[in-house]
């Protein structure tokens, strides 16, 4: 089919560059907003070294109702706190921000 793909990137004005995934994916520090469907399997989204971007906030959605989680991995040696790997569920979004050291939950639905 024409309309598969493993990713995209979208430029979204006002907001920033978008990732719409069918396939793992590793966000760059231009990229604010992640989404993935794991429908037809488990991916992963790994979000750029926190040290590169402090406060930079990063969206992550599940846009799938499918039993796979995206787990969130942070490339070490950079953890998710509270959780790490974060896991996020059906329909879900997490909303995490580098403190320049780190990645940290600061919101979404999970």
């Amino acid at each position: 089919m024409s309309d598969q793909f493993l990713f995209k990137r979208i430029n979204t004005p006002g907001v920033g560059r978008a990732i719409v995934a069918t396939a793992s994916v590793q966000a760059t520090i231009d990229d604010k907003f992640l989404q993935i469907d794991v429908a037809a399997g488990s991916q992963s989204a790994y979000p750029p070294p926190a040290e590169q971007m402090p406060g930079m906030k990063l969206i992550i959605q599940k846009s799938d109702a499918s039993n796979y989680v995206v787990p969130v991995i942070p490339l070490a040696p950079n953890v998710i706190n509270p959780k790490n790997p974060l896991l996020i569920g059906q329909y879900a979004a997490t909303v995490i921000i580098s403190d320049g050291r780190n990645w940290n939950v600061i919101g979404g639905t999970r």
